[in-house]
C-alpha cells in the first residue's frame, strides 16, 4: 500500500473515532459524565416538588422527592441514554423566557460516580448536575413528547404525563 493510501486510511479512520461534539461535552460538563450518561450502570427516576420559600436557591437536584426512587428498566434506560446524548434532541442553548419548575429527575450511576438531569416540561428544559455542582441546560423542545413518552414508561399513570406524551 502507497504511503498516500495508508495516510489517506489513517485520516479516514480518525474521523470516525471522533469523540462527543462540545456541545454534549459542555452540556455534561465534561466527556467522563457524557459518557456515563451514554453507559450507566444503573439508572433512577424521581418525581420532584418544588422546594418552600426558604430553600428556592437550592439546585434543581436537591429539590424534595415525591415518593420513592424508582429503578429504571434497562430497555428503558438505554433509550434515555441515546437520546440525551444525541445532538437531534436538542434545539439549543437560548435562554427561554420560562420560569422552570423541574418536575422529574434521572439519576444516572456508575463507577461511584452519578449525574442528574432534571426535567421541566413546561419550558422543555432540562438542567444537568453532578452532585450539588450544577452543569449546563438544554432545550429539547424537538424531543419533549418522545421523553415524556419515556418518563411515562417510568411513571405509568402520571396524568401530566399522559397529557404531554400524546395519544
Amino acid at each position: 500500500m502507497s504511503r498516500f493510501a495508508c495516510a489517506t486510511l489513517l485520516l479516514l479512520l480518525a474521523g470516525c473515532a471522533a469523540g462527543p461534539s462540545r456541545r454534549m461535552v459542555k452540556l455534561f460538563g465534561g466527556e467522563d459524565n457524557r459518557d456515563l450518561v451514554a453507559s450507566p450502570e444503573r439508572v433512577e427516576a424521581f418525581r420532584l416538588r418544588p422546594p418552600s420559600r426558604v430553600d428556592e436557591a437550592t439546585n434543581y437536584n436537591q429539590w424534595p422527592v415525591v415518593g420513592a426512587a424508582v429503578r429504571v428498566p434497562s430497555d428503558v434506560a438505554a433509550r434515555f441514554s441515546r437520546g440525551l446524548t444525541s445532538e437531534s434532541t436538542y434545539a439549543g442553548d437560548d435562554p427561554k423566557g420560562c420560569k422552570p419548575v423541574p418536575g422529574y429527575m434521572l439519576r444516572f450511576t456508575g463507577g461511584g460516580r452519578s449525574v442528574d438531569v432534571v426535567f421541566c416540561f413546561e419550558c422543555a428544559i432540562l438542567f444537568t448536575h453532578r452532585g450539588p455542582e450544577p452543569l449546563w441546560y438544554g432545550n429539547f423542545d424537538p424531543s419533549a413528547k418522545a421523553i415524556a413518552a419515556l418518563m411515562l414508561q417510568v411513571f405509568p399513570g402520571d396524568p401530566g404525563l399522559k397529557g404531554l406524551a400524546g395519544p
